[in-house]
């Protein structure tokens, strides 16, 4: 490996954990409002549609993952609060 492509490559791999990072502050951001915030159902899921859009704009192609891991973060929040809402996720 050259110099020139290490260092794209470390500047590849800077930039792929400073997504990683947005994402999970922002996650993290939505879980205490989730948790915190006076939101009925309707804003609940609101939030949470634009949340998803968000996430799978920065990550597009990775609905699943999406699925897997934070609409299942988020709906455990929800039912704690006692909000059954339908997410995306059949």
């Amino acid at each position: 490996m050259t110099r020139e492509t290490s260092d794209r490559h470390i500047n590849l791999v800077g930039k792929e954990q400073a997504r990683l990072d947005w994402l999970r502050k922002y996650t993290d951001s939505i879980c205490a409002i989730l948790r915190l915030a006076p939101l009925n159902e309707e804003e609940a899921y609101e939030l949470l549609v634009t949340v998803r859009q968000v996430i799978l704009a920065e990550f597009p192609g990775m609905e699943s993952q999406y699925e897997m891991i934070y609409e299942r973060r988020f709906r455990r929040i929800l039912i704690r609060r006692g909000m059954a809402i339908p997410l995306f996720h059949k």
